[in-house]
């Protein structure tokens, strides 16, 4: 009975602890997520100070599929070293066809455009 009383007892400060830690949680895969698509825009050649005001953005517009999508289009053509502005990003992505991805892509880079 002693050791009943005292397991409910410590289950309030877990359910506090579980509380406490699950927003932790939730943003640790959010950055984890904007980490990855930060790593793909620097990949297509986007400087890493655009690719780091794009990637928060862009990771929470656009789906996954959306993200796959939009990697696959940015990728640089073959050969091609130089670093890719906004228009560039817009100019890949406009073959995707879908209308989220360019409007995420083109608000987005106008804002860290404008932002500097």
């Amino acid at each position: 009975m002693i050791a009943r009383s005292t397991m409910c007892a410590t289950r309030p400060g877990r359910r506090r602890a579980i509380l406490l830690l699950l927003p932790l949680a939730l943003l640790a895969g959010c950055a984890s997520r904007e980490s990855r698509v930060e790593a793909a825009l620097v990949k297509a050649g986007v400087s890493a100070r655009l690719a780091a005001c794009l990637a928060p953005r862009l990771a929470e517009r656009l789906s996954d599929d959306q993200l796959r999508a939009l990697a696959a289009a940015a990728r640089r053509p073959p050969g091609d070293d130089r670093k890719a502005r906004v228009g560039d990003v817009v100019a890949r992505v406009a073959g995707t066809g879908d209308p989220a991805i360019i409007d995420a892509v083109t608000k987005s880079g106008i804002h860290c455009a404008l932002k500097g």
